[in-house]
């Protein structure tokens, strides 16, 4: 930084900063399609892409160039709206598993695929509705025998005996047929699954 000294009339020594330190230049480069946005807007302004460029600056450093941001209540309005549909499709797996298994979903069930929000000013999770799609029982309580949820395959059993080896069946099944583990639900299911009389 050059500082230049002069005595004023009054013999006071004075200090003064040359035209390049009181203006000092900014460079930085941009990509090709920044730079033809800037041209554009400029040339609506009527005035050079570099002081178009240093106005944006010096708006932004005044605080007179802020990110837009949504109304928190039209924000509380979508929130609501998406918690909505969440319930509703809560609702339809509900009874198309009671009419599916002619009995009401367990509540280890209930609690996997029930609607959860997170945290404020995140939007509600996207893989939800996946969730729920996937994430079906693979025991059919009314016939006692268990369903690939993902290519119908049947498993199913005539004695205790052939009821352990079904499940242990199934669970390769998954792996071979179709290259993944056992979701929530199913590890759930299987968990809590007692033998309760043969196959129909």
């Amino acid at each position: 930084m050059v500082r230049i000294t002069n005595w004023d009339r009054a013999g006071i020594r004075r200090t003064y900063l040359n035209y390049r330190d009181l203006h000092p230049t900014f460079s930085f480069r941009i990509e090709p399609m920044q730079k033809s946005k800037l041209d554009k807007l400029a040339k609506i302004d009527k005035i050079s892409t570099n002081e178009f460029a240093r106005n944006i600056i010096q708006m932004y450093l005044s605080n007179e160039l802020v990110k837009k941001t949504e109304d928190l209540q039209t924000e509380k309005v979508k929130l609501q709206i998406e918690k909505l549909k969440a319930e509703i499709k809560y609702m339809e797996i509900k009874n198309n598993y009671y009419e599916t298994f002619n009995q009401p979903m367990s509540r280890i069930a209930e609690r996997t695929i029930k609607p959860q929000i997170i945290e404020p000013k995140q939007r509600i999770v996207s893989s939800m509705i996946q969730r729920f799609e996937s994430h079906q029982s693979p025991y059919d309580a009314k016939n006692k025998r268990l369903q690939c949820v993902d290519c119908g395959c049947l498993f199913c059993w005539y004695d205790e005996q052939q009821f352990e080896s079904q499940m242990r069946e199934y669970q390769r099944h998954l792996v071979s047929k179709h290259d993944r583990t056992k979701t929530e639900i199913e590890r759930d299911v299987l968990i809590e699954l007692k033998y309760e009389g043969n196959s129909t």
